[in-house]
């Protein structure tokens, strides 16, 4: 690897990167922020950027503090441990308000003010998976397939109920390893091979899953999310019908139903929308179907819906997704994204729409790590503010 010249960081960037400029180049250069000074060594160089790791911290940030972790410069979980848990907070609604101006193409007056909902920083996964090889078990290193072993008392993102059944546990078989906590404190450990079955309550609702299953897996916000979402699908003025795309087990389709007359919900993984059905079921539900489709193939001349929920993963809804979603032309789009990137991207179809992008949360499900969540609601620019 070629070793360059210092580089003062002036900015923070999506993916737990500090950006500089050298000769000309922006440089992302990992866990790097604001106000270091660092030699850095090249990763990956384009035509216009360079992706880079620090190889010397000439000066540190006044923001840098001791992370709380031994393994954060090995471990390729977290990217911001060496900040405190309020500027970690401020790093990432920066970089949610600098996707949107430059993807979507706002202006400051045009961004809504981005209300922030956190909890604990720590011991808030209630589930994750790891990997065991010749008695090591941890996370992949960064950039690796090695693993970077646990430390004694466990990584600090993980339930305590977990790191205590991951110590007491005296052998697992090599390979990827499933943990799960159910609520009532249970851990279970899954091969990939192994089908378990979950059973999550949250705000009296239950829920089953498979072990391997989607489900939101900060145990101290799902409540707050949950919420958030319903609190915004029913600004709608009517509310006889809404659509859940790409919808897991229900984690929202099942609290919706209750403020709809009818809805419909489509997720393409068969055993979630197996226990989607389940669910209904478990919690009384009988206004609400699911349904075995991907976000791209659903026909927009069957739904004329009031709301349209959607949860994408991080490559947001797809180019015939927003096509149809702008087809079915709702009253209220919630879109929950994790990748504030794609959200921009999409959001700037939707304004063409004739949207408005009228509230907006940066929900820190991933404290920690670089990963961001974002719930938004908007509305027809001829609703009523």
């Amino acid at each position: 690897m070629q070793v360059n010249n210092y580089l003062k960081i002036d900015k923070i960037a999506f993916g737990g990167y500090g950006i500089g400029k050298s000769n000309g180049k922006i440089v992302f250069v990992e866990n790097a922020i604001p106000g270091d000074v660092v030699e850095y060594k090249v990763i990956s160089e384009k035509s216009d950027f360079i992706t880079a790791k620090i190889s010397h911290l000439q000066e540190a940030s006044p923001l840098r503090i001791t992370p709380q972790c031994q393994l954060f410069d090995i471990c390729g979980g977290c990217s911001y441990l060496q900040v405190d848990y309020e500027n970690e907070l401020l790093f990432k609604k920066q970089i949610i308000k600098e996707q949107i101006k430059r993807i979507a193409a706002f202006v400051d007056e045009d961004i809504p003010e981005i209300k922030t909902i956190n909890s604990k920083r720590f011991n808030y996964r209630s589930h994750t998976r790891f990997f065991v090889s010749d008695a090591k078990i941890g996370f992949y290193r960064k950039n690796s397939n090695d693993i970077a072993t646990f430390p004694g008392d466990g990584c600090l993102l993980l339930a305590e109920e977990i790191i205590e059944e991951i110590n007491n546990t005296q052998r697992f078989f090599d390979g990827e390893v499933t943990a799960a906590l159910d609520f009532e404190g249970k851990v279970f450990f899954a091969t990939e091979k192994s089908k378990i079955e979950i059973t999550e309550r949250e705000n009296e609702i239950l829920y089953k899953r498979d072990i391997h299953g989607f489900f939101q897996a900060n145990r101290f916000l799902r409540k707050d999310m949950m919420l958030a979402v319903e609190r915004f699908a029913t600004f709608a003025r009517k509310r006889e019908f809404f659509l859940d795309i790409c919808c897991g087990c229900g984690f929202f389709s099942l609290p919706l139903a209750k403020h709809f007359q009818r809805g419909a919900a489509f997720e393409i993984n068969r055993d979630s929308l197996r226990y989607g059905k389940v669910n209904c079921g478990l919690n009384n539900v009988t206004n609400l179907d699911f349904i075995a489709e991907a976000e791209s193939n659903i026909n927009p001349f069957r739904y004329s819906a009031d709301v349209v929920v959607i949860d994408p993963p991080r490559a947001g809804i797809s180019k015939k997704g927003r096509k149809t979603i702008n087809a079915i032309n709702p009253e209220l789009i919630v879109y929950i994204s994790c990748n504030p990137a794609t959200f921009a991207r999409d959001l700037k179809d939707f304004i063409s729409n004739s949207y408005r992008l009228s509230d907006l949360i940066f929900i820190d499900m991933f404290p920690g790590t670089h990963h961001i969540e974002i719930i938004s609601l908007l509305k027809k620019s001829n609703m009523a503010i």
